[in-house]
């Protein structure tokens, strides 16, 4: 199976905000956390993808939430770009990968 993480802003794999720093993701589980599932760790695929922050696509700044686009106080709208980004990137790992497309799980 293919596990696809959609993290948070907080979890970015850039500076402090290290996704294998003091988190529970399972990237950081995956890297030998005795608290992983041995199933996680030997029978699934993980796909987590860089979360962009707001600034970084247009917005003046913000909390940079998936599919989403504007500021998490003021309202946000659906991003549709960001939605086909992911599907293309979700599409390239299934047809790369033995994977089965009826067991693709999104968290």
């Amino acid at each position: 199976p293919l596990l696809v993480f959609l993290h948070s802003q907080h979890c970015r794999l850039d500076g402090d905000l290290n996704i294998h720093y003091d988190t529970f993701a399972p990237a950081r589980l995956v890297l030998g956390d005795e608290k992983c599932p041995r199933s996680l760790r030997e029978d699934f695929i993980l796909l987590t993808p860089q979360n962009l922050s707001s600034r970084d696509r247009g917005d003046s700044c913000g909390d940079g939430l998936w599919l989403r686009r504007g500021l998490l106080q003021e309202g946000t709208t659906f991003d549709p770009e960001m939605e086909a980004v992911l599907r293309d990137l979700i599409d390239m790992v299934v047809e790369d990968l033995p994977i089965d497309r009826r067991r693709v799980l999104i968290a």
